[in-house]
């Protein structure tokens, strides 16, 4: 009977279970870099994220007024948003790559012991230093085809628009570089499989929870009163 009324007990869902995958506090929080020259590229990334979202901004705010008032828009306002909007993008991922912002699967790291751990995310920062810094090659080998093509309306240089992402892969590798070394210098036990803050590293300089899984899990209320299934448990006796 108790096993019975053991298994007819529901797993409640708490508010503070709610507040555990409420992503709205995370979109609250200042943005933090992981470690000082990552700090640089945040700042670096931020700022031409304010940059050219002030500029996409307003040119769209133009065009859409001169269509409204006198059905016809300027060409820059026209082109302009779409030849700036890649470096928008640049920014946003080194902004990201600076706070580990990247979405990944950790579920291996977490599973290992430490020194396999630390030696897989080793090889994992370096394979993405070399294939980010490949995809900055490639970039800067096809800069040479682009280099005398020009847009169709205000016959600005293609290269203009491209070399946003030759930045975003040499930033991208030159962070991903700086990580490898950090994790290189941090000692195999503090290098957690499973952390809120960081992602592949699980936690440079951080050490590892005792249980990292403990806030993932729904409270079961024990403290409810059974008294209800006891009786019904004794009527079906």
């Amino acid at each position: 009977m108790n096993e019975k009324n053991s298994s007819a007990r529901a797993t409640v869902i708490t508010e503070e279970d709610l507040a555990a995958i409420d992503v709205q506090g995370v979109l609250n929080e200042p943005l933090r870099a992981t470690d000082p020259i990552n700090k640089i590229f945040l700042v670096i990334g931020t700022a031409m994220a304010v940059i050219a979202t002030i500029g996409i901004g307003g040119l769209m705010l133009i065009n859409v007024a001169l269509r409204y008032i006198w059905g016809s828009s300027l060409p820059v306002a026209t082109e302009g948003p779409s030849y700036f909007f890649g470096w928008l993008i640049a920014a946003g991922a080194i902004i990201a790559q600076a706070q580990l912002g990247h979405v990944a699967v950790d579920l291996v790291p977490s599973l290992l012991r430490p020194r396999a751990r630390k030696a897989l995310l080793v090889a994992i920062w370096v394979a993405s230093t070399l294939l980010l810094a490949y995809g900055a090659y490639l970039g800067l080998y096809l800069s040479g085809v682009l280099s005398d093509q020009k847009t169709l309306v205000m016959e600005w240089p293609v290269l203009g628009s491209f070399a946003a992402f030759i930045v975003m892969m040499l930033v991208m590798a030159v962070q991903a570089l700086i990580r490898t070394i950090l994790l290189l210098r941090e000692p195999a036990g503090a290098i957690s499989g499973q952390s809120a803050d960081s992602v592949l590293t699980g936690g440079v300089g951080t050490a590892a929870s005792a249980d990292p899984d403990s806030n993932r899990r729904p409270h079961v209320d024990d403290s409810r009163d059974d008294s209800g299934s006891d009786e019904k448990g004794a009527r079906d006796v």
